[in-house]
């Protein structure tokens, strides 16, 4: 659907919340993602998490500038946007429990919006990893206690996130690089435990297959029935 461009917010030089209004109201979950058309000069169109949700049909995007397509999200301006939304599988929200929110780098994204619901009937901490300080953003958007490590560790506390990852948790929400993803799928419990699978996305409709990991089940696409899946859903090569 055609969404207007309401804001773009300069999280940092290399990120960016997009804010854009769609026409109708949209229920969408934490976890889910959009596919953004960028224009004929774009093969494919590119998929960005939820970041925020602001009514019923204003939702935020947070975009890290990585090739020419999410520069020229940074660079143009643009009055609307196709947006195909909301896609995918996203997080369950629960209530009552103890739950620790885990992100590695650009994985913080989709956990801002989770936070904000969960926190409000669960008791929430925030697990934020990053290979450099300056990588360490949107903390003041969650609200929660917050445990930070980065492996440079000049102005937080130094480390990987296994090394500060505990047990005493009812449940754990999972969005990082597969490398993190692999030690933690090691250390957690496979039951309790939730992963957001990143993975590139071409179609976002689970037609192409490109997007496919294998799982516990077989095959399964990232984009279709994910991007977030249980632990238990998971085996090893979920992650290579």
């Amino acid at each position: 659907m055609l969404a207007s461009v309401i804001d773009k917010i300069l999280i940092s030089p290399q990120i960016l919340e997009l804010i854009v209004e769609f026409p109708e109201p949209v229920d969408a979950k934490p976890g889910q993602y959009g596919m953004f058309d960028l224009g004929p000069e774009f093969t494919l169109a590119r998929a960005f998490s939820i970041g925020s949700k602001l009514s019923d049909r204003r939702y935020g995007f947070f975009i890290r500038q990585k090739g020419r397509g999410t520069e020229k999200l940074f660079r143009e301006s643009l009055d609307s946007i196709e947006v195909f939304f909301p896609l995918g599988n996203g997080f369950e929200l629960v209530s009552g429990l103890k739950i620790q929110l885990i992100a590695g780098g650009s994985g913080i994204f989709p956990l801002v919006y989770l936070a904000s619901l969960l926190k409000k009937s669960n008791q929430v901490t925030l697990l934020f990893g990053a290979k450099t300080d300056q990588e360490i953003v949107l903390l003041d958007r969650f609200g929660v206690k917050t445990i930070i490590c980065t492996e440079e560790g000049l102005k937080y506390q130094k480390g990987l996130i296994t090394d500060y990852c505990e047990s005493g948790f009812d449940r754990w929400y999972v969005c990082g690089p597969k490398g993190m993803c692999a030690a933690l799928f090691k250390k957690l419990p496979k039951d309790k435990t939730f992963y957001s699978m990143e993975e590139k996305f071409a179609c976002g409709y689970g037609v192409c297959l490109g997007c496919s990991i294998r799982t516990a089940g077989g095959m399964r696409r990232v984009c279709k029935d994910g991007p977030v899946f249980s632990g238990k859903e998971l085996c090893d090569d979920s992650f290579r």
